[in-house]
């Protein structure tokens, strides 16, 4: 298997739980072909064990304007001073 020439453009080929995938690596460089064969590879072999992908922590500001959409139905002097915590997070946070 591996990673071959059609026209312009390489493709790779590989066996994976008995069955042969082949596809456009949609590039003209055999180093970046080589590399999306290992990355679909790892993407399967991933899929296959259901291992997923580390989700990216969201920014704490963000965060923390979900957070207090979520919390609407609380007296409105409690989401005043969980908005006055929240800026003050933020402040204090952009300050250090």
């Amino acid at each position: 298997m591996g990673v071959y020439r059609r026209g312009e453009v390489y493709w790779y080929e590989f066996e994976f739980q008995g069955q042969r995938i082949r596809e456009s690596a949609k590039t003209s460089s055999k180093t970046i072909a080589r590399e999306a064969e290992r990355v679909r590879q790892r993407e399967l072999e991933r899929g296959i064990n259901r291992i997923e992908q580390p989700k990216r922590m969201p920014l704490f500001k963000l965060a923390a304007e979900e957070w207090l959409v979520s919390r609407a139905g609380l007296a409105p002097h409690t989401l005043a001073t969980y908005r006055t915590y929240v800026g003050t997070s933020l402040s204090a946070s952009a300050a250090g």
